[in-house]
């Protein structure tokens, strides 16, 4: 994935542009954060917009995923399926005009990637009947039981982690490699 390609996609992650590691003999920098997904054609992609921007539509699956990423985008949740088997009784559901029924995955991450003395969850999926015209941040708000927000970073679902946001774990200490996007 190119500099240009992943900054987009990690703005959308966490609403800002973490600058990319440009030291050819340093390993890449890599962050501990938040990563934003949609379910597309059976597999999760990253989205080309931030979660306030993405309006979604019925029976569509978004998924946050907790983790240890560094300029590969990071990993996709674990969980991988279609609305229909992730929420049945709401998929058997007649649609209408001014419901869109959405999947919000919630996957928490690994031990090996949790902040020390901390432990994940497990994989969780809200089944959510929602106005239409919802946005992806509108699901995760009515998905989760609480959220922390760092000026415009998502640090926290469900209170985990505790009290980190975003740090750079390892790699090389990135430099700019372009503008940050405008608010």
């Amino acid at each position: 994935m190119n500099s240009s390609r992943f900054c987009r996609a990690l703005a959308a992650a966490l609403l800002v542009c973490l600058p990319a590691a440009t030291a050819a003999s340093a390993a890449p920098a890599q962050f501990r954060y938040w990563s934003y997904w949609i379910l597309q054609d059976g597999d999760w992609s990253l989205p080309q917009m931030a979660p306030e921007e993405r309006r979604l539509a019925d029976m569509d699956v978004d998924g946050w995923h907790f983790g240890v990423w560094g300029d590969d985008g990071g990993q996709a949740p674990r969980a991988l399926a279609n609305f229909a088997s992730l929420c049945p009784a709401l998929a058997a559901a007649t649609p209408t005009a001014t419901i869109t029924r959405v999947a919000v995955v919630i996957d928490p991450g690994a031990g090996t990637d949790a902040p020390t003395g901390e432990q994940p969850g497990p994989i969780r999926t809200a089944c959510l009947s929602l106005p239409a015209k919802v946005t992806s941040a509108d699901a995760l708000k009515a998905a989760a039981r609480s959220l922390r927000k760092d000026a415009t970073v998502l640090c926290a679902i469900d209170g985990y982690p505790r009290e980190e946001c975003a740090p750079q774990i390892g790699g090389a200490t990135p430099s700019f490699t372009g503008a940050l996007p405008d608010d």
